[in-house]
């Protein structure tokens, strides 16, 4: 049943990516949830988590790292309900440290297990809930990031926060998810420090970011390979593509390279270029042929496998010949619905404006004067199966991978 549930509540997350009115709070959340990354057994605990980031995710980062840190679903994934004072876990310390706030090399592996002391005791209860357990508690005196005193969880990320490498940090991620891969170091350092001076403001962050002047220039735009998960929102939430009941809409997703709550290990998603390869490329390409035209697809997919029970399996052989049982052969079942492209171009009666809006609704690059040229041969002042022949043609482009 907690399988059944967690694609319930992945079709949930991704059906609220297409619905909500806030594009760029769901965007963010979905950002936020690559940072934080997490996967739980779950249901309840996921859809709480999910909750947490989206409650936060253009909020305060100060409330979203102390809620994130706090919650069930992300202390039992890094193991800090096992972390006691007689024998401390330094997976949750390390991570708070490496993935959320500060990254590799602005720590020493001294603050790790200082700070793995620290949060010896926070663990949940079985609601859920967070508790302090005082008992695993060491209570002893810490030394972490120059500081000295007798700290818990909450001291350790105070001290943190104190950090403007953490205000770096976070930008740096920020800039290369929205704007750039190639960060601009003095755009970022100019970005972390009102970041930092904001109290970490994500809102106003961003609002700075998306009225610069720098953020429209030819050199950030359409350099960014849409995320999978984006770029299957925009596919179906221009089409009203219908998702049968069953696995299709999860399994389109792991093929594609990013499964809403099933992050493939706690590093996250990859970003950028590392996000694509031969076999995933071939896919996206081929993907609005298959979803808006009911082209077949059998394709290989494997069951969900417990992220939790795969870093607890001694057996690294057998584990393997396991997750190799899973494989199953498997159809994409969807429906799409061309009514409202059509209606829309068809409402625009000029061919030379209907030639000159359809690249620029579905690219951002523009398009080249060959793909101007393939535009004019279809004929698209025509019926309305030569302006659905159009739009194939135009998101079967690399250009359309963009953003």
């Amino acid at each position: 049943m907690s399988r059944i549930g967690m694609r319930q509540l992945n079709k949930a997350w991704f059906d609220s990516m297409i619905s909500n009115p806030d594009l760029l709070g769901e965007r963010m959340a979905l950002f936020w949830a690559g940072i934080f990354a997490c996967q739980s057994l779950s249901p309840a605990k996921a859809q709480n988590y999910v909750n947490v980031i989206r409650k936060n995710a253009l909020g305060n980062f100060r409330d979203l790292l102390f809620g994130i840190s706090k919650h069930a679903a992300m202390l039992r994934y890094l193991n800090n309900q096992s972390n006691r004072k007689r024998n401390p876990n330094e997976n949750f310390a390390r991570e708070v440290m490496e993935l959320f706030t500060l990254g590799i090399g602005n720590y020493s592996e001294t603050d790790v297990r200082e700070a793995a002391r620290s949060f010896t005791g926070w663990a949940h209860d079985e609601q859920n809930n967070f508790v302090f357990n005082n008992h695993w508690h060491d209570s002893g005196t810490k030394t972490f990031l120059g500081e000295k005193g007798y700290f818990k969880g909450d001291d350790i990320l105070n001290i943190i926060l104190k950090q403007k490498q953490c205000a770096r940090y976070i930008v740096s991620r920020i800039y290369r998810y929205f704007v750039n891969d190639q960060p601009d170091k003095q755009r970022i350092e100019s970005l972390a420090e009102s970041f930092y001076s904001s109290g970490y403001d994500i809102r106003k962050l961003m609002y700075r970011i998306f009225t610069s002047d720098w953020f429209y220039d030819p050199e950030n735009i359409g350099v960014k390979i849409k995320p999978p998960v984006v770029f299957l929102v925009n596919i179906s939430k221009n089409f009203d593509v219908n998702y049968l009941p069953g696995k299709t809409l999860l399994d389109i997703q792991k093929i594609l390279g990013q499964a809403l709550l099933f992050p493939p290990n706690v590093g996250g998603w990859p970003d950028g270029q590392s996000m694509i390869d031969s076999s995933t490329l071939m896919f996206r390409m081929k993907l609005p042929q298959i979803l808006l035209e009911g082209a077949q697809s059998i394709f290989e997919s494997k069951e969900e496998y417990d992220a939790q029970l795969a870093m607890q399996e001694d057996d690294q052989e057998d584990m393997m010949e396991k997750m190799e049982s899973l494989k199953q052969f498997r159809q994409i079942l969807a429906k799409a619905n061309w009514d409202k492209m059509i209606a829309y171009f068809s409402s625009i009666t000029d061919p030379s404006d209907r030639l000159k809006e359809l690249p620029e609704y579905f690219l951002q690059t523009g398009v080249a004067n060959k793909i101007q040229s393939d535009l004019r041969s279809l004929n698209i002042a025509a019926a309305e199966d030569q302006i659905k022949k159009c739009i194939l043609l135009l998101m079967s482009l690399p250009e359309y991978q963009l953003c």
